[in-house]
């Protein structure tokens, strides 16, 4: 009698167990809002669940990676727009100056503003943003021109850093999409090489000493290279523009795919509110049966013991 009634016991301490784990298990479904919360759970649905995070991950990281260039990208058609804003300063000041209609004075005050231009368009060429060198490519922490200047502090000549100007920098913004986000100096700003046609700094700084120093000198002779520099820039410009407005589809696409991973994920993890619900009340109620069937058979092995 007493081996039936162990029995009992134990058999009422197993039932008990298991309605206190279900009702744990509702418990934490209930208050996390998550069915799977480990693998243990479901091996099939905690598969799945990892997988959709990494995905999810994956995602996010692009979408960093695209912020990061869309600003990298953005700072740089802006200096690109200020670039052709002074080569078209540039250009009416090379007109003003243009045949014989300016006297000496007025020839050197124009000079004096080419001057200007050539020193903000050093500053262009060395601009940094967020402490890297815009035009520097993977080189972000040296200028990407080298300046030399005389006594009078003037500048004569401008050359490329060849420290300053080395590697390309790219973001992965999608799966297998990189877009190049860095813009060296030299296609910019002497694309054929120093004091070529196409050297901005040499072509500011020959403008300048003529207009000072040569009586006959026609600063019309240089529109020509302005505008070939102009057309230039522009092409340059046209091309990040277009970096950019793939940049936005791609952020389009990326939140999209986003939000679709998320939802399934939803649907994996988490849980019916109201049939979290229902359930923890309905294992609540089997838990507290339990526990009643096993103080009965408690009290009643009890008394036979001490019979």
């Amino acid at each position: 009698m007493r081996i039936t009634n162990m029995l009992r016991y134990n058999r009422s301490l197993d039932t008990l167990e298991r309605r206190n784990s279900s009702m744990s298990q509702a418990h934490m479904e209930l208050s996390t809002g998550r069915r799977v919360s480990r693998i243990s759970d479901d091996p099939v649905a905690g598969a799945r669940v990892l997988r959709l995070n990494s995905e999810i991950s994956l995602i996010v990281q692009h979408q960093r990676n695209l912020d990061s260039a869309r600003t990298l990208l953005s700072t740089t058609e802006q200096s690109l727009a200020g670039i052709g804003d002074l080569l078209s300063e540039a250009r009416g000041l090379a007109l003003q100056g243009s045949g014989n209609t300016l006297s000496q004075p007025d020839r050197m005050i124009v000079a004096d503003q080419v001057d200007q231009v050539l020193e903000r368009m050093i500053a262009e060429g060395n601009r940094h943003f967020l402490g890297r060198s815009i035009f520097g490519g993977s080189r972000t922490d040296q200028d990407p021109f080298i300046v030399n200047t005389d006594e009078n502090g003037e500048v004569f000549s401008v050359q490329a850093n060849p420290e300053g100007m080395q590697g390309r920098v790219t973001r992965e913004v999608n799966e297998g999409e990189n877009i190049e986000v860095s813009l060296p100096g030299q296609a910019i700003f002497m694309s054929g090489g120093a004091r070529s046609e196409t050297d901005m700094f040499d072509l500011l700084i020959s403008l300048r000493n003529g207009l000072r120093s040569d009586p006959d000198f026609d600063s019309g002779n240089l529109l020509g290279r302005i505008d070939t520099l102009v057309d230039q820039t522009a092409v340059e410009r046209s091309a990040v523009g277009q970096k950019l407005m793939r940049l936005e589809s791609i952020e389009v696409n990326l939140l999209d795919r986003e939000v679709e991973l998320s939802d399934s994920l939803s649907l994996t993890r988490d849980v019916d509110l109201a049939k979290a619900t229902a359930r923890w009340a309905m294992e609540q109620t089997a838990y507290e049966a339990a526990l009643r069937t096993t103080a009965s058979v408690m009290s009643q092995s009890l008394m036979d013991f001490l019979g």
